[in-house]
């Protein structure tokens, strides 16, 4: 079936044809009668022929015509029973499309009716349970009734609540403040931890400068005291000279007077060594001292008793009292390396120390090395020796 565009190109090829043939038998006529006239009439004959043929040809295109109108109604007819037909089909897809809605939407209920049906039987035992809670809820319903009567004893207490939850909301504003505060100084606290580390470095470093200016004024002090005790030998010196100087003018040996200038020379050029010997001397009790390799020999019995139990510590011996680098390396190369092996030197330890270190006699007593390591050990481990 042909739809009305079809029908549209049917008809222009139609007259299309129609005017083909018509321009043909023009074509042939003319040529004909230019051809009789030029040879004269002999061609009137062919001429009528063709008038014919072009009377035949007009006659035929009225009949092609005719056949056109006439194709032209049936295709309106057809196209009207097609526009009816698809009007109908689309009702019937419509309906299609509703079938198949209510078929899901019964489905469904079918589904829903078993699951009703499904429950109504399992609650089917459940009427005698209704009745023994209606009985409850009776009771339940009273115990309302009483508490209804308190809460209206109490209805007061809601525009306190009221109240109390204005503050609440004003306080939790007031806490988000105070948060969003906290948050922006939540950057400072790394910043103070930062520096509480700086300040603990700090007291540390302060901590071992008391320790050192400490020792400097205990120095101080023993110098002072050797520096006095000098001042004094130096004055017995004066008077001793010029008791000599007397005794030169009034001798006239030679000899003599010659020995008595060169012991005031000798007491005049190291006055400080003789009075820091003489003082030695005299806080040293007497008694034979001990060599170098004597003390070199006990060293490592000392090292091991003062010890004590456990691992062998490996402390900063400079902080201890008169003790330098030099001293610590030669302590530590000996065996002595903790704060708690110098604490417990004894009076016959500390002779055979100096004696291995080669120290000046009454170094270790005079500064004290035995308490400082101990007040350090105190400091370190946090416990006694």
């Amino acid at each position: 079936m042909f739809d009305g565009t079809g029908w549209a190109a049917a008809e222009i090829v139609v007259f299309m044809l129609i005017a083909t043939l018509v321009g043909l038998a023009i074509g042939w006529i003319l040529g004909r009668w230019v051809q009789r006239a030029n040879i004269g009439g002999e061609y009137e004959s062919e001429l009528e022929d063709a008038r014919s043929h072009v009377q035949t040809a007009e006659a035929k295109a009225g009949d092609l015509q005719a056949d056109l109108e006439r194709s032209q109604l049936e295709v309106k007819a057809e196209q009207a029973k097609l526009a009816e037909v698809s009007s109908k089909l689309e009702e019937a897809e419509g309906i299609g499309a509703d079938l198949e809605t209510v078929k899901a939407e019964l489905a469904e209920k079918d589904a829903e009716i078993e699951r009703l049906s499904g429950e109504l039987d399992a609650r089917s035992g459940l009427e005698e349970d209704l009745e023994r809670k209606a009985g409850v809820l009776a009771e339940k319903n009273a115990e309302i009734e009483r508490l209804s009567g308190e809460l209206d004893a109490r209805s007061g207490l809601e525009e306190d609540l009221e109240r109390k939850a204005g503050v609440l909301a004003e306080k939790n504003a007031e806490i988000e403040r105070l948060s969003g505060e906290l948050d922006a100084r939540s950057g400072l606290e790394e910043d103070l931890e930062r520096k509480a580390g700086v300040l603990a470095e700090k007291d540390r470093e302060i901590e071992q400068l008391s320790a050192r200016l400490d020792a400097c004024q205990a120095d101080r002090t023993a110098m002072e005291e050797d520096l006095g005790r000098v001042r004094a030998d130096l004055a017995n010196s004066a008077s001793r000279v010029a008791a000599l100087e007397a005794d030169l003018t009034t001798t006239t040996a030679a000899a003599p007077a010659a020995a008595l200038v060169e012991d005031v020379v000798v007491i005049e050029a190291d006055p400080a060594a003789s009075a820091a010997e003489e003082a030695v001397a005299a806080e040293t009790p007497a008694g034979p001292e001990p060599t170098k390799e004597e003390g070199l020999a006990a060293i490592a019995e000392i090292a091991e008793r003062t010890a004590g139990a456990g691992p062998r510590a490996d402390d900063d011996l400079k902080k201890v009292r008169g003790i330098g680098p030099k001293l610590e390396r030669t302590l530590k190369d000996l065996g002595i390396t903790s704060f708690r092996q110098i604490a417990n030197f004894q009076s016959d330890d500390i002779a055979l120390v100096t004696a291995a270190l080669d120290a000046f006699k009454g170094r270790i007593e005079r500064d004290d090395w035995m308490s400082s390591a101990a007040e350090e050990h105190a400091r370190k481990y946090g416990e006694p020796v």
